[in-house]
């Protein structure tokens, strides 16, 4: 877990630097493109990828004891990605105009898009290398070829733009996953070596591949709906706003969702397992449900209200003054993030329990309202809508979650979560209102409540968790302002 934090950990502060340096040399429509770029090549590589690398990596977990079928899964997962990766890289090259067309409202940016199917192919043979990794549970290696790779990667992009500009954005997305690939291939050389060389026929190949693609078709239509709905929603901007809205658009959600997404990511590594192992027992489940819920609105609640409040300053740390623009989108979205945080704990019930037709229509009932509302009012009320309508889906998604977890586990809120949620939505809905009428007092009431409901949280939050050589400073702090914990 340690080594899995501190690996996205620097792979967000890369992305910050990355994300810094483009907005000063290129500005919010270089933003804008690269964000589309990106968000082209992660869909691309979903779909070519069938979801190969998701199901490799428990198909080499499950038969690591028996080095046969080991040499044989690593095969498959190399040979069938690159094949697929080769096919991915010539349809897009084939429609490249058509896509850019759709993308872009033209075909101006043809070419370069054409060149993102060589970013999709090279990250599927890092996904193929990754997978193998994974899968002996190789994790410090895996955490080496993930902070090695971006680092390389960022800075063989970075140089690109400043030679070359608007054109150089093409050799950041390619740069990512080649330096990925380079990087990988060290790690993976030094694995044994397949222990047989046994010429395998056709038909052996694909009862491997038949199996792994159809558990791994789950991993591929979920990814695929949510990063082709936002391939969508940026398309939509470029072409009826323009790259500048675009780049507004692609520096709020970097901040919103890249950020919070860290942090459900690092909580979730303990609470997924443990509540799929209880999720039969519905009291077991709800109880730890509620606790999960209430240890994300106490951790998360003090740094989205401030966030809130201090939108300007963060944008333009993190990006710079020329997208002020996205302000008040980075404001609706994070409050909306309020009601993810509250949703999150719910939502993964359904995952534990594997219930697969469940999650894809739980994801949908964000995924779907969100094309249609930016599809429909962005043109008229501007990029500023989308925060609107990010946190509208939210609601819905949240409901959503709530009535698919009193299905499986017959959720219900207890007392303490019950006011934890209203008073986070509460405080954020009035840290924001009065920030979109008088930013400067709105920074003031963003951070004295942060701290006031940092203060009280945070003891709540000492009481649940108990005292540990991690937590003992935490405990002196409330004894020394008269405040103690009780263990």
């Amino acid at each position: 877990m340690t080594v899995t934090g501190g690996t996205q950990a620097i792979g967000i502060v890369l992305s910050i630097i990355r994300m810094k340096v483009l907005a000063l040399l290129l500005g919010p429509p270089g933003v804008g493109v690269l964000s589309i770029y990106t968000n082209l090549q992660t869909t691309g590589v979903t779909l070519a990828g069938l979801g190969l690398s998701s199901s490799g990596v428990r198909q080499i977990a499950k038969s690591k004891g028996t080095a046969e079928e080991v040499d044989l899964v690593r095969r498959v997962i190399l040979w069938a990605n690159a094949l697929q990766g080769v096919l991915a890289m010539a349809l897009v090259w084939i429609f490249r105009d058509a896509i850019s067309n759709f993308l872009f409202d033209g075909p101006g940016y043809g070419t370069e898009v054409g060149l993102v199917g060589i970013a999709i192919f090279l990250s599927l043979l890092s996904a193929s290398q990754t997978a193998l990794l994974r899968g002996l549970r190789r994790i410090g290696d895996l955490g080496r070829v993930t902070v090695l790779g971006a680092l390389a990667g960022t800075l063989v992009g970075i140089c690109a733009i400043w030679m070359f500009g608007m054109d150089g954005l093409v050799a950041l997305v390619i740069a990512q996953p080649l330096t990925a690939v380079l990087v990988a291939s060290y790690f993976t050389r030094r694995l044994p070596p397949p222990t047989t060389r046994v010429a395998r026929r056709p038909a052996d190949i694909l009862t491997v591949w038949k199996p792994m693609v159809q558990l791994g078709a789950g991993f591929m239509i979920g990814g695929l709906a949510s990063s082709g709905t936002l391939l969508l929603v940026r398309g939509k901007i470029a072409s009826d706003l323009g790259l500048d809205a675009a780049g507004q658009f692609a520096a709020a959600w970097g901040i919103t969702v890249t950020y919070v997404g860290f942090m459900l990511n690092a909580m979730s590594m303990d609470y997924y397992p443990r509540l799929a192992e209880i999720i039969e027992d519905r009291d077991q489940a709800r109880s730890l449900m509620n606790e999960q819920l209430q240890i994300g609105l106490l951790i998360g609640t003090p740094i989205l209200i401030a966030l809130i409040g201090l939108a300007p300053l963060a944008i333009r740390i993190l990006y710079s003054d020329q997208f002020d623009d996205a302000v008040t989108l980075l404001q609706w979205q994070t409050l909306g993030n309020i009601l993810k945080l509250s949703s999150w704990s719910l939502s993964i019930s359904v995952v534990a329990a594997a219930r697969s037709r469940m999650y894809l229509l739980m994801e949908a009932s964000f995924l779907i309202p969100f094309v249609f509302l930016c599809y429909v009012f962005l043109p008229r009320y501007g990029v500023d809508f989308a925060g609107i309508a990010f946190l509208i889906c939210y609601a819905i998604y949240f409901l959503t979650a709530l009535s698919m977890a009193r299905r499986i586990a017959d959720f219900h809120f207890e007392r303490r979560s019950m006011k934890l949620l209203a008073i986070s939505i509460v405080i954020g809905s009035g840290v924001l209102a009065l920030s979109l009428t008088f930013p400067l007092a709105g920074g003031i009431s963003a951070i004295v409540s942060s701290l006031v409901t940092g203060f009280v949280g945070g003891h709540i939050l000492l009481e649940k968790v108990g005292l540990s050589r991690y937590t003992a400073p935490m405990f002196r702090f409330y004894s020394f302002v008269r405040w103690p914990v009780s263990d």
